[in-house]
């Protein structure tokens, strides 16, 4: 049954949201023009009643100033847990959910007591597992920084993706999201430094913010504006807490390179993130006569005896 209800009469108990953001201003200037069109879901009674589903319309009813809206109200038959689910498959045949978003479908659907049978039919339209191991992982991304579940949701992350910030505490959550925003790192990328990051922490016996600090900055704000040079500079600062070999390692490769003379045709790179990186040979072929002089480059003794030094310093 649809019936219009006013504002005021709604709580503000958002235990029933699960959307990952409530909407803005342009469904607020929608509904100033023609009021809300799509009934909310409340349950209760006139002066008392708590939303179940419209949070975005709602916020917008608020901020558009309108007074009444139309409202389905749950029936005297029906358990909420079932009136829950009907609304959930309104939402399901428009959309997709991110892992927080099923996450606080699992933990309302938990809350109300849904019998096995509604409790099935809540995973399939999530499209969540229905094994209770693999509910109770889903459910525990609640337990991130709030930060965190937003950096999942923006990104997509999935439930194997999220494990990486497990075992880290809400500050350094929040340390190392901002970071991400700031250098715009993806989940995979992320993920390859936090593992460095819990390393260098275990190695070195030190809480993971103390080597995030050291590798960012106190304030986070330290870091180079060039994205790329940045995150570079980053895992260069985590690669020696982590093997502290590997700056002499570099400061060898560096001094032995200076001996191999490449004639502006041939030039000697390395990764400097990297235990044990690969030397790379880049060569400019503009024409024929500069293949033979290259061929003539490498058959130079001092720049063989300068890649036979640095292959051996890399191997050692």
């Amino acid at each position: 049954m649809i019936e219009f209800i006013t504002v005021r009469d709604i709580s503000k108990d958002d235990s029933f949201r699960f959307s990952d953001a409530l909407k803005g201003g342009h469904l607020a200037e929608s509904i100033k023009e023609t009021g809300v069109l799509c009934p909310l879901a409340v349950t209760g009674s006139p002066g008392n009643f708590t939303l179940v589903a419209g949070f975005s319309r709602m916020s917008a009813a608020l901020k558009s100033g309108v007074e009444t809206v139309p409202a389905r109200i749950k029936p005297h038959g029906l358990s909420l847990a079932e009136f829950f689910v009907q609304e959930l498959q309104a939402h399901a045949a428009a959309r997709t959910f991110t892992l927080t978003e099923k996450a606080r479908i699992l933990r309302i659907s938990g809350r109300l007591g849904c019998p096995s049978s509604l409790y099935s039919r809540t995973c399939r339209l999530i499209e969540a597992p229905e094994e209770p191991h693999i509910r109770k992982q889903i459910t525990a991304v609640l337990e991130f920084s709030p930060d965190v579940q937003a950096y999942i949701s923006e990104y997509g992350l999935s439930l194997k993706q999220s494990s990486m910030f497990r075992g880290l505490s809400d500050r350094e959550q929040e340390r190392i999201i901002a970071m991400a925003h700031m250098l715009g790192i993806r989940g995979v990328e992320l993920r390859k430094i936090i593992d460095l990051m819990q390393h260098a922490a275990g190695k070195r016996k030190l809480p993971v913010i103390d080597v995030i600090n050291s590798c960012t900055g106190t304030s986070g704000d330290e870091v180079s504006e060039n994205r790329n040079q940045a995150l570079k500079d980053i895992k260069k600062r985590l690669m020696k807490q982590v093997y502290p070999v590997m700056e002499h390692t570099n400061s060898e490769l560096r001094t032995l390179s200076r001996g191999f003379r490449g004639h502006d045709l041939v030039n000697l790179a390395w990764d400097e993130t990297l235990e044990k990186p690969e030397i790379r040979l880049n060569a400019v072929i503009e024409s024929a006569e500069d293949i033979v002089k290259i061929a003539d480059i490498f058959s130079e003794t001092e720049n063989k005896e300068s890649l036979k030094s640095m292959i051996s310093v890399i191997k050692s």
